[in-house]
């Protein structure tokens, strides 16, 4: 009886486990047209779901045919809800989207969703289109989540061709995945770090007492000294590598939301992340790639840094 009941413990929390990965980052896209005519205009809601409210940053890529669709920017994106911001690269489709509030919990339907209008091109030929979101990726501000790609189908419609007559599907725009992501040098983890220090800190004891049995006073004194002068340098090492980078990421003395701008800028190409000598501090958690959990962790420093100042203005 205990071995059924265990095992039916068990299965149950792999159930919960599997319906919970399932149910995180499943986002989806609805036109409000499913047929349009030359020139019309559609609105692609896109709703990132009530369970992913925790997720504040998301990078992705959007595929529209521009033989069908007028060249979309920032400004075809509307009712951004609880959304502070998106900025959107016209040259690549690449785009991020930021909620300045974080994992704050929003209780108000259509406050995880936004819309996006498209404009049918005069002379854009019949057929079935496909719009869709891929290369998509989400931070809570620990981990990035990597999410299917979404599409929508829409209809145009020949003028003056009846509902019965066939009208002939258009392919597909084909775009391959890709990690909206910028390598960086990547840091020793921390463990690996404080066991390499520990190692050669040990190895100078060892040689110091080995020393101090063999020479004269002064020699001992003097390897004494740089034992301990050792330790104190190895000591700021490991330190520096285990303290949190600087916030302050574009060095204007100031931690704002410019600095979080300034790594969007980088992953959406919108500025070329060569042209930064210092690229890797904008590798905010340190795993050697920014992304969007670095997004995230330089919008938490921004929000903490605007906190603070109000709790200031507030005492003064």
């Amino acid at each position: 009886m205990k071995k059924k009941l265990g095992a039916c413990l068990v299965l149950t929390c792999i159930i919960l486990c599997v319906v919970n990965v399932c149910a995180q980052g499943q986002i989806k896209l609805k036109s409000d047209k499913n047929s349009v005519d030359f020139g019309d205009e559609i609105v692609v809601s896109i709703d990132l779901g009530r369970e992913n409210q925790k997720l504040y940053v998301y990078t992705a890529r959007l595929s529209y045919d521009e033989k069908v669709f007028e060249k979309i920017s920032a400004d075809n994106f509307q009712n951004l809800g609880s959304w502070s911001d998106i900025t959107y690269n016209i040259k690549n489709n690449r785009f991020a989207l930021i909620r300045k509030s974080g994992k704050e919990i929003l209780n108000t339907d259509g406050a995880n969703q936004l819309q996006m209008k498209l404009k049918v091109k005069e002379k854009a030929k019949a057929g079935i289109t496909t719009i869709s979101l891929n290369s998509i990726t989400a931070s809570d501000g620990k981990s990035d989540t990597h999410l299917k790609t979404q599409s929508v189908e829409v209809e145009i419609i020949k003028e003056g061709l009846g509902k019965n007559e066939s009208i002939p599907s258009r392919k597909a725009v084909s775009v391959p995945e890709e990690n909206i992501s910028i390598k960086t040098k990547k840091d020793l983890p921390v463990l690996a770090v404080i066991l390499i220090a520990l190692m050669i800190v040990l190895t100078i004891i060892v040689i110091c007492f080995d020393i101090q049995k063999k020479h004269t006073r002064r020699h001992k004194m003097m390897v004494t000294v740089a034992a301990i002068a050792g330790v104190i340098v190895l000591s700021v090492i490991t330190m520096k590598s285990l303290a949190p980078k600087e916030a302050d990421i574009d060095k204007n003395g100031i931690v704002d939301y410019e600095d979080t701008q300034q790594i969007i800028d980088y992953l959406l190409n919108i500025k070329n992340p060569k042209d930064d000598d210092s690229i890797e501090d904008n590798d905010l958690n340190r795993d050697g790639m920014i992304t969007a959990a670095d997004i995230a962790q330089s919008l938490d420093n921004a929000r903490d840094q605007e906190y603070q100042g109000r709790i200031l203005n507030k005492n003064n």
